[in-house]
């Protein structure tokens, strides 16, 4: 198995397994705080792309010479990312209210260990879509006859 192909695979269990956890942990940080249709659409729909998502960057599809997954991984940068940020933001966000009960806390705590998270995936998202394949360079080379 290339490298290529490895980091990819790192990448979509990463996205796929850190991604759900995320998603979880946000729908239950935010369980007193919306209504649970809400919630739930945004666990299912959240849940649809990420695995589906996962499944097509775990899949390594090359159309014509041109590496599609590689763009997957590298366009996957761009939501992940604003995740993180979102994330990042709540979870360092000040509480207006002085005696606010245990639920900001948690959401707080939520976000931060979601921004943490998706540090990870996005470190793996970027070596799968921005590393450089060694081995593709050497087995593309003309063999030499001696």
């Amino acid at each position: 198995m290339s490298e290529r192909r490895t980091r990819l695979r790192q990448a979509a269990l990463a996205w796929a397994g850190l991604g759900s956890l995320v998603l979880l942990n946000t729908f239950f940080a935010e369980l007193g705080l919306r209504s649970r249709v809400d919630q739930a659409m945004e666990l299912g729909l959240g849940a649809l792309f990420v695995l589906a998502s996962a499944a097509l960057l775990g899949l390594d599809i090359r159309v014509r010479g041109a590496a599609w997954s590689v763009w997957l991984a590298r366009l996957l940068l761009v939501p992940g990312l604003w995740q993180m940020l979102a994330s990042l933001r709540g979870g360092l966000a000040a509480q207006g209210a002085a005696g606010g009960g245990d639920w900001p806390d948690l959401a707080q705590a939520a976000g931060l260990i979601n921004a943490a998270l998706m540090s990870i995936v996005l470190v793996l998202l970027a070596r799968a879509g921005f590393g450089h394949d060694r081995r593709g360079a050497i087995d593309r080379a003309p063999l030499e006859k001696g």
